[in-house]
Formats: structure tokens, C-alpha cells, sequence
């Protein structure tokens, strides 16, 4: 059966088995976005980052626990955390790796969160990463640390769900629309996309 995913935003078909094989050939800064592809012909199921929150520890509770898909998901929450929050201030989807990255901490240095908090927090980010890593084998973690990552990842789904989308989107237009930042590409189009079985209509691409 063949499966659909984006690369940078475009749908991209391919056959299941040569998936994985596939996704490891992109660039690091390319985004291959399996969150839209939680959807079959045969079941629909909707997942928000607390979710696959909930199926990284079910993956990891296993025996033997299953650590690429627990990793997987974490990865998963973490980016669906950061997008979610950018799509639902003010229609802003971030198309690239480098942009997840980039604007997960512009929304932490613009949250008014306490030094420590916004260390703490980029922490979370960065375990999230290396955890995107080890779903192709990279071994980052050994499996007893990834029940606090898990709890750390949780964390930081919880401040991004908390931070006030008008602040974040005051700061965004600020920044990036009415002011110019060279390292940020911005284009206006009005789009639909799917974010973990959700729609979110959306007014701007982003790339970093």
C-alpha cells in the first residue's frame, strides 16, 4: 500500500516498505513530515502532541520495549508542540527543520518564562532532537533515560500549550513581517495542511 508524506510541504507518494529507506536519504534540513500520514483508507485516528506523548511511554512499557517507535513519538510531540502553537497564533506553518528549531526558541525567548525555565525548556528541545535521531539508530540514549526524556518532552508540551498566542503573534508580525530578518524566508499563501489528523488553515510559509 502506498503512503503519502511531505517534503517540505509537498505530498510525496511512496510504497510503505520503501519509506524509511526513502526519509533517510533527505537532508537534515529538509522536513519530512510523517504527522499527516496518520491516515488510511482503513482507520482515522486524530493525535495531538499529548498523545503521542501517551504512545511513546505505551512503546517504551512494552516488552521488549519497542525504542524506535518511543523515540518516534516523542519526536513527534515535541514538533507538533512547536507547530501547533504557530498555526493556531496566527496561521503561520514552519515548512523546514531549521525553522522548528528557530522559532521553537524565538516563542521561548519571547514566553517572559524565567532563565532557568527557558534553559530547562531548550533542554527538552534538544533531547527531542537527538530522539528524532535515534529513530534511524543513532543510539543517543540509553533505554533506562528514556522515561525522564519522556517526562522532560511532556514538559515542554505543557509551557508551549500555556503561551499567549496573541504575544507570540505581536512578536512574530513584529520580527519577520513588518520588520526583515535575512536568515527567514516568509511567503503569503493561503493553504490548508493537516497536523496529526487536524486541519489548520494557514497565511504563511515559513523556511529558515
Amino acid at each position: 500500500m502506498s503512503k503519502k508524506f511531505l517534503v517540505d510541504g509537498r505530498a510525496v507518494w511512496v510504497e510503505d516498505a520503501e519509506f524509511e529507506e526513502l526519509r533517510e536519504k533527505f537532508k537534515e534540513n529538509v522536513t519530512v513530515d510523517d504527522l499527516e500520514s496518520w491516515e488510511s483508507k482503513e482507520v482515522m485516528e486524530r493525535y495531538n502532541a499529548s498523545t503521542f506523548i501517551d504512545k511513546a511511554r505505551h512503546y517504551l512499557s512494552l516488552s521488549p520495549p519497542d525504542l524506535i517507535q518511543s523515540s518516534e513519538k516523542i519526536w513527534f510531540a515535541a514538533v507538533y508542540a512547536v507547530k501547533e502553537a504557530y498555526l493556531s497564533c496566527g496561521g503561520i506553518d514552519l515548512k523546514s527543520h531549521n525553522s522548528l528549531t528557530y522559532f521553537c526558541r524565538f516563542a521561548l525567548h519571547h514566553s517572559g518564562l524565567p532563565w532557568k525555565r527557558f534553559d530547562y525548556l531548550s533542554d527538552c528541545w534538544v533531547k527531542a532532537e537527538r530522539m528524532h535521531r535515534d529513530v534511524y539508530g543513532s543510539g543517543n540514549y540509553r533505554p533506562s533515560e528514556y522515561g525522564q526524556i519522556i517526562s522532560d518532552v511532556e514538559a515542554f508540551v505543557f509551557e508551549f500549550a500555556q503561551f499567549d498566542r496573541k504575544t507570540l503573534w505581536s512578536k512574530f508580525n513584529e520580527t519577520f513581517i513588518a520588520g526583515n530578518d535575512p536568515d527567514v524566508q516568509i511567503k503569503k499563501e493561503s493553504h490548508t495542511i493537516k497536523l496529526g489528523g487536524f486541519s489548520f488553515k494557514c497565511d504563511y510559509s515559513v523556511f529558515v
